[in-house]
């Protein structure tokens, strides 16, 4: 039995908890828990089922709808975050927050892809309070320069005040 959850307004925990558990397909109940207000257990519930499908569903539905409680439990949660998903989440929401719950090297990560699509003004964003830390780095120097984007190359080396 395949079961569409997506029309409901807002899903009981416990009835999608018992299809969960009875192995039951529950297409949409991601979206619709995210964007109605469904609880953080139910999210947790449906997250779990398919980490690799439903996470970063769920991680830019979070952003989009700046629900800090969802976004802190998926990026602890899931701190392998694809750096090309970090990198679109920023670029599309500036959602910052984001940046404080991930750790450096995916921080790094999501810079390098950034600058391979010469997306300058997301490595600004993810510049933000670690500049030091980043600018130069050889691994951003280097996608910058492969997707031949010299605006980022140059911003990555100079004084960012000055481009």
């Amino acid at each position: 039995m395949i079961v569409n959850m997506s029309s409901v307004v807002r899903p009981c925990p416990r009835v999608v908890k018992w299809f969960y558990e009875s192995g039951e397909p529950m297409p949409g109940i991601v979206e619709n828990a995210a964007q109605n207000e469904g609880s953080l257990e139910l999210i947790q519930c449906v997250v779990k089922r398919c980490p690799s499908k439903n996470t970063p569903k769920a991680v830019r539905i979070a952003a989009k709808h700046k629900n800090v409680v969802y976004m802190r439990w998926l990026l602890e949660q899931f701190s392998e975050l694809d750096a090309d998903l970090v990198s679109t989440l920023v670029g599309e929401f500036g959602y910052t927050e984001v940046l404080a719950i991930q750790t450096e090297s995916n921080r790094l990560a999501a810079i390098a892809s950034a600058a391979r699509e010469g997306k300058l003004d997301v490595v600004k964003q993810l510049f933000k309070g670690g500049r030091e830390r980043f600018a130069g780095t050889q691994r951003i120097i280097g996608e910058a320069v492969q997707g031949g984007n010299e605006n980022v190359v140059q911003y990555s080396i100079v004084d960012h005040d000055r481009v």
